[in-house]
Formats: structure tokens, sequence, C-alpha cells
């Protein structure tokens, strides 16, 4: 048997491809290279294939990016203190309104109008029954701060 195995390794090991072989086969895979045949072992992303092919697909993102985020903008208008969307408000919605405040009146009324927002962040809270002390400390400070930056406006 073993004899065999023999055998047969010693014929496979002289096995050898002629130069027309060789060359026949360099050429079909120069040919392959050139042509565009894409590897199976080499698998490109679907996701910006699609983004190639059809050119409205990056306008539907953009448009389903700003739905999204406008929606959660608006949304967040209505939170309080303890909800997901809290911060979209007090981080992105308040900020934005109060760069946009740019005479000192205007800054002075958007800080009063913070301070009745907090105050009726409390009174939904309450009604909820959702006011602990730690969102009532919050509420507090939030509301000092606008008094503060009141009196900073009105001392320019």
């Amino acid at each position: 048997m073993e004899d065999e195995f023999n055998k047969i390794k010693k014929a496979v090991e002289n096995i050898r491809l002629s130069s027309a072989e060789k060359e026949q086969m360099r050429a079909n895979i120069l040919r392959s290279a050139n042509s565009g045949v894409q590897s199976p072992y080499f698998a490109r992303s679907h996701f910006f294939a699609i983004l190639r092919t059809h050119r409205f697909v990056p306008a539907l993102l953009l448009a389903l990016l700003i739905i999204l985020g406008g929606g959660s903008v608006v949304f967040a208008e209505k939170a309080v203190p303890g909800d997901w969307l809290y911060g979209v408000k007090t981080m992105v919605n308040e900020p934005v309104a109060g760069i946009l405040a740019l005479t000192k009146t205007k800054k002075i009324k958007w800080e009063k109008k913070l301070i009745e927002r907090r105050m009726d962040e409390e009174k939904t809270l309450i009604s909820q029954n959702r006011l602990d002390e730690k969102k009532k400390n919050y509420l507090e400070n939030r509301i000092k701060k606008s008094r503060e930056k009141i009196d900073r406006v009105n001392k320019k």
C-alpha cells in the first residue's frame, strides 16, 4: 500500500505546465484583472454601491435626517427633566434661541421666558407626580442662573 502511494506521489511531482500553458494562464489572469471581474473574496459594501448607482438615495437620506432631526427638536419642546429629549431642549433648542436674542431687551425677555419654562416644567412634574429633590434642585439652579444673566445684562 505504501509503495502505491509513493508511486502516485512521484508521478504527481513530475507533472508540470508547459510554457504555452503557463503563458495562456497568465493571459487569462491579466484579462480577468483588467475586465473588472470582481473577486468572490472581496465583498464591497452594498450601502455605498447603492449610493453610487442610485442618485436619489443621498437626497433621500438627507431628507430623512432632516425630518428625524427636526422632529426631535420639535418634540423636545414639550420635554421636562427626566425625559429623553430634555437634553435636546436645554442644550440645543434653548441655546440656539438665546443666540438669536441680539439686543439687550431681547436677551432679558429670553431669560425671563426661560424662567417661565422652568416653572412650567416644575408644575408639569408636580402634576405627573414626578418631581423629586434632584429635579427640583436642578430647576431652581437653572432659574437662579437665568436671574443672574438678567442682572448681568442690566448692568451693561
